[in-house]
């Protein structure tokens, strides 16, 4: 059993460093043929998923069977996508005409090895979700009304899925090998030479010592290596490590040290420059330039932590957490002579990205500075394993991500087959009587619903394809409506019952799962509410021609924005009394709602709560007690 366990490894271990090899010399050398360059490394993501990831998630030991069907599986899959690979031009000229008998049992088995990929790394829901489609594929005579068809047998389903381009292969897996992986390289590369450890120290040499730092630390290091690493999960479970401990040192409870961290690693994934790969997926799909797509991005990103920092920072007001002493800190100065060679790197990316250069380029090139940077000085120079260690710590990340996207190609090839994209806008549009606002509700619920245990980008992807082209028939920009999106998708990994996130960063502070998923939601509570103006006030995506009116909608979201914290948070000179919370979450809400009118009333609620408040402040400051909300009646 032992040599079993011991094979097993090597063989994932060898697998991993091949996708990683694979992928970054093709980022820098130029790709092979579509479908080499796709199958390939799902060859080696079967191989790592059979041998390392269990056939059954529980305590109990591994039963002797259990490896038995791990090596059917692994047989089957290396058959079925290495006939692929050397049968690749001959499979084009029969994919549309007389395809053999093996084509169908290639196929068949190919796309029940995908399903099972999904279901142990990912997600169980979106490998039965997927199955759901396949249903509605094969018995599309059964269904009523518009969502009839006509059916398609077993062998056109399965040959579709698996050997055509809209299918397992199709443009979900392709945007994982061009540039998705290589940035998830370039964030384990990064995180080897101590670049995400530097962050933190630079980030608590500066905000160290404010009011409730520690925090305000989480949220600044989060942010900049959410952005890169792709995933929030990793994120908390990198930053989250240093920076919890600590907000539980200053005073936070451990609930709430965790949902900041679970709230500050999300925001990565719509924090520019990266996106958490997001901005380039969805410059593919826009056919839209990069650089536009991370600029539009800033306002909305920045409205999202000027939310979490302001409920941070009001929290430890209220409560009297004082930063850190100033000795316990370390000094700017020597955390950029130490380490700020080894952040140069991010700078090299931005650089070559704004210059034009491609995404998958752009990053190869950086890891490359990475790795020589890091060279410069004994403290950052790590042992060649190191380096190692990191593209295949990078390939092993990237396994759930595979799987998903892979999946997700049967949900896209379905509804391609099937026209049921047509038809669910239709209903959608239907449904919500032509109201935009009632298609968004739909839309924001079916990503937190279909986003739950999901990586970030697979969800996006998966709603896009479903629901993207309903909210722009009811007049949405597309961008806008990609944005609502991506958002409510990257929101799913805070929201009960499923925030991954969340859970994560509970199991790193010592506190409750639900209850630190629940604060996760009122600190990012700006992630459900701004992607519906950005539908309404495109402004905020930096989308429009008049300045002014740009000006105005952020002014106007920066005071919605804090109103909110404050409302949220019972605090900002004084305590603030339920009623008058209720009064100022009204006044942020029109404030970041577009239009003069709301801005008015919003503004005119703004005043009247910190009015009050600087008027029961002085009484307090006079001793004197304040009359009572029931004394005025």
């Amino acid at each position: 059993m032992k040599n079993i366990l011991k094979i097993r490894y090597y063989l994932s271990w060898v697998a991993s460093l091949t996708i990683s090899v694979f992928l970054f010399y093709t980022a820098g050398f130029g790709q092979m043929s579509p479908m080499i360059q796709r199958v390939f490394p799902l060859l080696l993501v079967c191989v790592i998923t059979f041998c390392a990831f269990p056939l059954v998630k529980s305590k109990e030991k591994t039963k002797k069977w259990h490896y038995i069907l791990d090596a059917i599986f692994l047989f089957f899959s290396t058959f079925s996508l290495l006939y692929v690979m050397f049968n690749e031009n001959e499979i084009a000229l029969r994919i549309g005409g007389a395809t053999t008998n093996t084509d169908f049992i290639v196929s068949l088995i190919g796309t029940i090895v995908v399903i099972e990929l999904c279901r142990r790394t990912t997600s169980a829901l979106l490998a039965g979700l997927s199955i759901l489609f396949l249903v509605y594929v094969f018995f599309g005579p059964y269904f009523p009304g518009m969502f009839g068809h006509s059916g398609f047998n077993l062998e056109t389903t399965s040959i579709y899925m698996f050997l055509g381009q809209d299918g397992i292969f199709g443009s979900a897996l392709s945007s994982m090998v061009t540039f998705i992986f290589i940035f998830i390289l370039f964030g384990a590369v990064l995180e080897i030479t101590g670049a995400g450890k530097y962050m933190i120290d630079l980030a608590l040499a500066i905000t160290g010592r404010m009011t409730g730092g520690p925090a305000i630390t989480a949220i600044l290091a989060s942010s900049l290596f959410g952005s890169m690493s792709g995933s929030p999960v990793a994120n908390v479970s990198g930053t989250g490590t240093l920076t919890i401990p600590l907000m539980k040192k200053t005073g936070f409870s451990a609930n709430y040290a965790g949902a900041v961290e679970a709230v500050a690693s999300t925001g990565g994934q719509f924090m520019p420059p990266i996106m958490g790969s997001a901005a380039f997926l969805m410059a593919e799909m826009l056919g839209m330039a990069y650089i536009d797509i991370a600029i539009s991005a800033i306002i909305p990103a920045l409205l999202y932590y000027l939310c979490l920092y302001l409920s941070v920072y009001l929290k430890a007001r209220k409560n009297g957490f004082v930063g850190l002493p100033k000795e316990e800190l370390p000094k700017i100065r020597n955390v950029i002579k130490e380490g700020g060679h080894v952040l140069l790197p991010i700078l090299v990316l931005v650089y070559l990205l704004v210059a034009g250069f491609s995404p998958g380029y752009s990053a190869f090139y950086t890891i490359i500075a990475t790795v020589i940077l890091s060279l410069i000085k004994k403290s950052t120079r790590k042992p060649f394993k190191d380096y190692v260690e990191s593209f295949v710590s990078a390939a092993r990340q990237s396994v759930p991500i595979f799987s998903a996207l892979a999946c997700v190609g049967i949900i896209v090839g379905s509804i391609s087959l099937t026209g049921l994209g047509v038809k669910f806008s239709i209903l959608v549009v239907a449904a919500a009587g032509q109201s935009l606002l009632l298609a968004l509700i739909f839309v924001a619920l079916a990503c937190i619903v279909l986003g739950m245990g999901l990586p970030p980008i697979a969800g996006y992807l998966l709603v896009v394809v479903i629901a993207g082209s309903a909210v722009a028939e009811l007049g949405a920009n597309l961008f806008a409506a990609h944005m609502f999106i991506f958002f409510f998708a990257s929101s799913a990994v805070i929201t009960p019952p499923v925030a991954l996130a969340a859970f994560v960063a509970a199991g790193i502070s010592g506190g409750n799962a639900m209850k630190t998923g629940f604060i996760a939601v009122r600190l990012g509570i700006v992630a459900f509410i701004i992607p519906f103006m950005f539908v309404f006030s495109p402004e905020l995506l930096l989308i429009g021609n008049n300045a002014m009116d740009t000006v105005l909608a952020v002014v106007s979201a920066v005071l919605g924005v804090s109103l909110l914290s404050v409302s949220m948070e019972g605090f900002v000179i004084t305590k603030v009394p339920i009623w008058l919370r209720i009064v100022g979450m009204m006044g942020g809400l029109l404030l970041i709602i577009p239009g003069v009118t709301t801005d008015v009333i919003g503004l005119v609620l703004l005043l009247s709560v910190f009015i009050q408040q600087l008027a029961w402040s002085r009484l307090k400051d006079k001793e004197i007690t304040p009359i009572s909300k029931s004394e005025y009646f």
